[in-house]
């Protein structure tokens, strides 16, 4: 009897210790932040238990393997936590864990489930009633027959009421579960990080739905609705999910699930989101955070990690004091990225006469005029198609006070100076900028493509960072409007 007490001792011991080694990197944690996880595993697979990171934007999930029969873990919760488990990719389970917890995981060929006294307790409601799937089947189906956007665009009225009411239900339904959350934890305080959890997966559940709907229906009262219920002030940041709500904002809102094809390979447009971001939401620190996922997203595609840089950059200069900047400064660390490398204030310009001025300069002195800039190159046909529109433009504007500049970014000086002679613009006020990519303008208003044409007001501010062409029918009405 006291040879077997003995070996229960000498085992809890080492199992205390081992739990200990899992994750040193929080040895400093007080023991009251400690939750245990004692596994048995009668399967000879591995087994990965890790923590659902509480905010993506700030730290990454790391995994535990487990392949011992029997072995326990020690992890530090600073709060509420899902606390997962799978083997070999296949089997899944999880459960709601907190601080001073003792959960016991077994793991079989045929199953793999948690255990806790805890788990009894908690009551889980389900987001979809009978009601909620019946009439998301039907919208399911309706909107699954169109096949064009034109079809969405002339759905009938009726319809658009159905979707209407559908949101609706769904969103009141979230909202009693919520209610039923408070009031199960005002009665039960223990339980209290358990049903926040809880809460932030059934506003996600119910969200995903919403923004799936959004995709396949285009249905611009669902956009506004998603806006009001979801991104009308910045506490769905602390929603757990809000890492994958807003990329999901990004993906089927923004982007309406549509890919763009890059070389060989199709990726989300992250960083045409990271540019665009800021015309569908107004709340500044979900900007701030979407802006920041842009940049996170964009770092694991190859093709856009030559982007990084001017996205790094364009986000601390209209974030300056965000906390995620420590976050910035880690991605500069890993691919070596040098910020001063890519600080140009302004762009540099030369004549057909080498001589040499910054645009700034430039802007200022045709101060009390406007300015309709055309960005062109010796390359680009549409640009060039441009050109007699522009100068038959400037000739019914002569008498006013309308400058027209033309500024290319041609890589080499003889191809520019061929072209602005053939193109009629050579005694016009013409110049090559020698360090247009470099330059804050083109990374601040994303200047991927030519043609391009701005509008400086009479002040030297831009008026319209993406103007009408010369060919268009507005840009008359527009530039008489400048004046």
């Amino acid at each position: 009897m006291k040879k077997l007490l003995l070996i229960i001792s000498i085992l809890l011991v080492s199992f205390y210790y081992t739990a200990c080694d899992k994750e040193k990197e929080n040895g400093s944690n007080s023991e009251k932040n400690k939750c245990i996880i004692i596994i048995k595993n009668y399967n000879d697979k591995t087994v990965s238990i890790y923590k659902k990171p509480i905010y993506r934007f700030h730290q990454d999930k790391k995994h535990f393997f487990i392949k011992k029969s029997l072995d326990t873990l020690s992890l530090y919760l600073k709060e509420g936590e899902e606390i997962f488990a799978s083997v070999g990719g296949g089997i899944k389970d999880s459960i709601i864990a907190c601080a001073g917890d003792t959960l016991f995981l077994l793991s079989t060929e045929s199953k793999l489930q948690f255990r806790t006294k805890e788990i009894n307790e908690i009551v889980k409601l389900n987001l979809k009633t009978s009601l909620i799937d019946s009439l998301l089947k039907n919208e399911y189906s309706f909107y699954s027959n169109k096949k064009s956007v034109q079809n969405k665009k002339s759905l009938s009225n009726k319809k658009n009421t159905s979707l209407i009411h559908f949101s609706n239900i769904l969103i009141n339904r979230y909202l009693h579960i919520n209610n039923i959350y408070d009031t199960l934890s005002f009665y039960s305080p223990y339980l209290i990080s358990r049903y926040k959890i809880l809460k932030d997966n059934t506003a996600f559940e119910a969200y995903s739905i919403l923004t799936y709907l959004y995709t396949i229906s285009n249905d611009s009262y669902l956009k506004d609705f998603i806006n009001k219920s979801f991104f009308s002030n910045p506490n769905i940041l602390e929603n757990r999910n809000a890492y994958n709500i807003i990329d999901l904002y990004i993906k089927n809102i923004l982007l309406l699930g549509k890919k763009k094809t890059y070389g060989c390979s199709c990726n989300i447009d992250y960083v045409g989101a990271f540019y665009n971001i800021d015309k569908c939401l107004e709340n500044k620190k979900i900007i701030e955070y979407a802006k920041f996922l842009c940049i996170d997203k964009s770092r694991t595609e190859d093709y856009f990690k030559t982007k990084l840089s001017a996205l790094i950059v364009s986000f601390k200069r209209s974030f300056p004091e965000s906390k995620l900047n420590a976050r910035l400064k880690e991605f500069e660390k890993i691919y070596n990225i040098n910020l001063d490398d890519y600080y140009t204030d302004d762009i540099q310009l030369i004549d057909n006469r080498d001589q040499s001025l910054y645009l700034k300069d430039l802007i200022k002195k045709y101060k009390g005029k406007v300015i309709y800039l055309d960005i062109w190159a010796s390359w680009c046909t549409p640009c060039k198609m441009e050109i007699p529109h522009s100068l038959e433009l400037s000739k019914e504007f002569k008498n006013k006070d309308i400058v027209f500049i033309y500024l290319s970014i041609d890589r080499y000086k003889d191809n520019w100076i061929l072209a602005s002679k053939k193109q009629n613009i050579n005694n016009r006020i013409s110049f090559l900028a020698i360090n247009f990519k470099k330059s804050n303008l083109y990374r601040d208003l994303n200047i991927n493509t030519i043609p391009r044409f701005m509008i400086f007001n009479k002040m030297g501010k831009i008026k319209y960072a993406n103007a009408p062409r010369p060919s268009s029918n507005d840009i008359k009405q527009i530039l008489n409007n400048c004046l």
